[in-house]
């Protein structure tokens, strides 16, 4: 007999939120500025699914100089108007969160509060996921999400899929992973 299912953890970026195009897109620009020209599938076979300082780190050592801690500031804003202007819900996610009603859903996501605040609120699937987690300012990237009732965030499931089975039995599920 099939268990019922308990929770259903959604990763943000590519999973709800048709991003990861555009922030790859943004990235070519970000690094040639930098002074590392790599086209689209280079960063994609590069870094998707890599965490920002693991990122940060292949940059660093590629230029062969540190780069400041707050770096990526300077490039904040083009990820933003970029998203702001483009970011469209990943096609048949709408009639597939309005199936799943009846079911405890959370958004996982390495990105951080902020940037699900903006990508979920530009696509208008915030209403769904917001309030499910007590305000967390100041999450590591990786333990970012917003999830029911008063239960931790979870995290990304892309280098680490044990953290979401971890997580899903401090909810009290089972995962099936």
């Amino acid at each position: 007999m099939a268990q019922p299912i308990e929770l259903v953890i959604f990763d943000c970026d590519g999973v709800l939120v048709d991003s990861e195009r555009i922030a790859v897109r943004v990235d070519a620009l970000v690094l040639a500025e930098l002074g590392w020209n790599l086209t689209e599938a280079e960063i994609v076979d590069r870094f998707m699914g890599l965490s920002s300082r693991s990122m940060t780190r292949q940059i660093e050592d590629h230029l062969g100089r540190r780069l400041p801690a707050d770096w990526e500031e300077e490039f904040k804003p083009l990820y933003d108007d970029a998203l702001a202007a483009e970011l469209t819900p990943v096609e048949g996610i709408v009639d597939a969160l309005d199936a799943l009603t009846h079911l405890p859903t959370c958004v996982a996501s390495s990105g951080s509060h902020d940037k699900m605040r903006l990508t979920l609120g530009t696509t208008g699937l915030r209403p769904r996921f917001e309030g499910r987690c007590p305000a967390r300012p100041r999450l590591r990237p990786a333990s970012s999400g917003w999830c029911p009732g008063p239960r931790r965030p979870v995290g990304s499931r892309r280098r680490r899929p044990t953290s979401w089975r971890r997580r899903s039995f401090r909810h009290g599920s089972r995962p099936w992973l």
